[in-house]
């Protein structure tokens, strides 16, 4: 008995350090494909996409038109305004405004459907999912869409001043991994470097 746990216990020691090795590694791809989504490989998407449009244009993302039709990028105060649970932000909340139309062959969910970021002055992605704030247009108050059915609804972000310098927005179907179908508008200037 002394024998075979003492076996049983190199192998469970064994068995623990392998399964380290491979979660390190599994730890470290992810790391690196996520830096090269923040860092190495947006630079190409965004190429691929082309110039980004301006605000009030119109494009096709996945079974979608959408237009982004403005984008306050410090809209700290008309965030907290519309709800009396509205916290502050941990930086300054970024509110985007989209009317959608749905183009696709059966019903679609616009706020299942696609994802909406912005994408920093810092080179940073800031996305729509992490603002918890309740919004007058909420895109969850958006009714299933059958084809030609059109709405408008908000999202909004919670970013650091500095990331609204030189900001953009995209909007790419949820479940694009590659951001091949991403289609970026630009963002007005930050007010700070309105004041400056």
């Amino acid at each position: 008995m002394p024998i075979a746990a003492l076996i049983m216990s190199a192998l469970a020691v064994t068995g623990f350090m392998v399964s380290q090795v491979l979660y390190s590694g599994v730890l470290a791809g992810i790391e690196k494909s996520a830096g090269q989504s923040a860092g190495g490989a947006v630079p190409e998407q965004r190429q691929a996409a082309g110039p980004a449009l301006s605000l009030g244009d119109s494009a096709a993302v996945s079974d979608y038109e959408v237009t982004v039709k403005s984008v306050n990028l410090d809209a700290t105060e008309e965030v907290i305004s519309m709800s009396g649970f509205n916290e502050a932000p941990k930086g300054q909340y970024v509110l985007v405004d989209l009317s959608v139309e749905y183009t696709g062959p059966a019903e679609g969910d616009p706020w299942l459907d696609l994802s909406v970021k912005l994408s920093g002055g810092d080179a940073r992605q800031y996305d729509a999912q992490h603002c918890r704030a309740t919004l007058e247009k909420a895109a969850v108050l958006v009714p299933t869409l059958e084809n030609g059915g059109r709405s408008d609804y908000q999202v909004c972000m919670d970013i650091p001043p500095e990331a609204g310098q030189d900001a953009e927005l995209f909007v790419q179907p949820r479940s694009s991994l590659n951001g091949e179908s991403r289609v970026y508008w630009s963002a007005p200037e930050a007010p700070e470097a309105n004041r400056s």
